[in-house]
């Protein structure tokens, strides 16, 4: 999943995201058949082309759900994430860490953060 930027770049985009960028509970509810299309889309692909692993960036309550699926088939996750996912919503490391082989951050956390580690 991605934009014209990434397709620019010569990524083959499955799902473009613009079909999923939403803000707000009330654009959610309006857009839950196209989020679940493009779920379910991403996962038939990843049956299909089997990938090593997936990139998820970012956008929490859709990658944390792609996560499981994907890892339930045999893909591995590398999570890169935004700072504010710490502070938004801290109990969210410990499914990350369930669901990622390779959680990444923008800019590394404190030395003796009890937060789980990211690459460098």
């Amino acid at each position: 999943m991605g934009g014209p930027q990434m397709r620019a770049a010569g990524v083959d985009i499955v799902t473009d995201y613009s079909e999923v960028s939403v803000v707000g509970i009330t654009e959610i509810l309006s857009h839950l058949p196209s989020l679940i299309r493009a779920m379910r889309h991403l996962v038939s692909e990843a049956e299909r082309r089997k990938p090593a692993f997936a990139i998820l960036t970012d956008f929490p309550g859709f990658h944390l759900r792609l996560a499981r699926k994907l890892k339930s088939r045999g893909t591995k996750n590398i999570y890169y994430i935004c700072p504010q996912f710490w502070a938004w919503r801290p109990w969210r490391v410990r499914i990350v860490r369930r669901r990622s082989r390779k959680p990444s951050a923008f800019f590394p956390l404190k030395k003796n953060s009890s937060a789980m580690p990211v690459s460098p």
